[in-house]
């Protein structure tokens, strides 16, 4: 990431939380990444590895929940629905 990048996502930061919106940035963010995702930091554009081997032990996903912190653009989330349809 740029440092012109890393200051605009800064700016971002701090003027959600002046405004009282400590996670309004991230749509800022997003917006701004103009559907690129290597403007999005977190973005792996792959399943994340604990995940991907959890699925892959589980005889089903049916009925079951799972929360991915910094799931990127949901290529978790897509893994998920594909083991639990699949």
């Amino acid at each position: 990431m740029t440092t012109d990048r890393s200051a605009a996502i800064k700016a971002w930061v701090k003027e959600a939380l002046n405004a009282g919106n400590p996670a309004g940035w991230f749509e800022t963010l997003y917006a701004n990444a103009e559907q690129n995702p290597e403007r999005v930091p977190w973005a792996r554009l792959q399943v994340n590895s604990h995940l991907q081997q959890w699925l892959a032990a589980q005889a089903t996903c049916q009925n079951q929940s799972v929360l991915v912190i910094g799931c990127g653009l949901g290529d978790d989330a897509e893994a998920w629905l594909s083991g639990a349809i699949g």
